[in-house]
């Protein structure tokens, strides 16, 4: 069997459910082998596997999916794959934590903030849509978080959303869910549009379902200064959620 080592959604629902902890628990195997050899993609897979351990994976079994499994999944555990006496050397040195909760929670702001403001005509990285725009940096999400580095406790956008109203900020885009209706977090979204004129962009998710039946939240707040963010269509893109409410400001994203 061949997943990808993350919390995975059941279908249809907003319940995750770690794959990859519940098939260690059966007695299973699980090897982890990222998909290309390069720097990157290999940060990729250890963001992800703390992210599987805050939601229950093991320690132990973390590390070992990512040393001796995929050598014991090749027929080589009894030559790498662990350091033990008579082995060949096979190490991979880490300045720090090499599956860091904080991992997985560094790259995706700056990637949006890159996009929406990145300074072009610098030799220097990428160019953004707006040269001269300022960007505030407000976290509401965190590496103790229970249910994974995607979601984050209401409390936490409220409290963004009074900062956004006191200093008066114009836009905001917040790229994860916190599942549940809140009806003081809509009631909040809609109190900032009528204070300042503030617009709250947010992604639809990444749960493959229509949230016109299974609703999550703040995406399907029914307020008018929400712009939720889908593909256009769910046959488009499997990873991403739609919608279907001809009454509210939509914008496709590109699949």
């Amino acid at each position: 069997m061949t997943l990808r080592p993350w919390i995975h959604f059941l279908p249809q629902t907003t319940f995750r459910y770690n794959v990859m902890a519940k098939l260690v628990e059966a007695g299973c195997s699980v090897a982890v082998i990222p998909w290309s050899d390069d720097r990157v993609e290999f940060g990729r897979v250890r963001a992800r596997l703390a992210d599987l351990v805050r939601a229950g994976l093991s320690r132990e079994s973390a590390l070992k999916s990512l040393t001796l499994a995929p050598a014991e999944a090749i027929g080589l555990g009894d030559q790498i794959g662990s350091i033990e006496k008579e082995k060949a050397a096979d190490l991979v040195f880490f300045d720090g934590d090499p599956i860091d909760p904080n991992l997985l929670l560094g790259w995706h702001g700056t990637h949006i903030a890159g996009t929406l403001g990145a300074v072009g005509n610098n030799g220097t990285g990428i160019v953004g849509v707006n040269w001269q725009t300022a960007i505030v940096p407000l976290k509401v999400v965190g590496s103790e978080n229970p249910d994974g580095p995607y979601t984050t406790p209401v409390s936490r956008v409220l409290a963004a959303l009074d900062y956004i109203i006191v200093n008066k900020i114009k836009v905001a885009n917040l790229s994860v869910t916190a599942g549940a209706f809140s009806a003081e977090e809509c009631e909040a979204i809609a109190q900032a549009g009528e204070q300042v004129g503030h617009i709250f962009v947010v992604a639809a998710g990444n749960t493959n379902k229509d949230l016109d039946v299974f609703p999550e939240y703040p995406a399907a707040c029914e307020v008018p200064n929400i712009i939720t963010w889908p593909v256009p269509t769910k046959t488009m893109n499997w990873l991403n959620t739609y919608l279907v409410v001809p009454e509210k400001l939509i914008y496709p994203a590109a699949a």
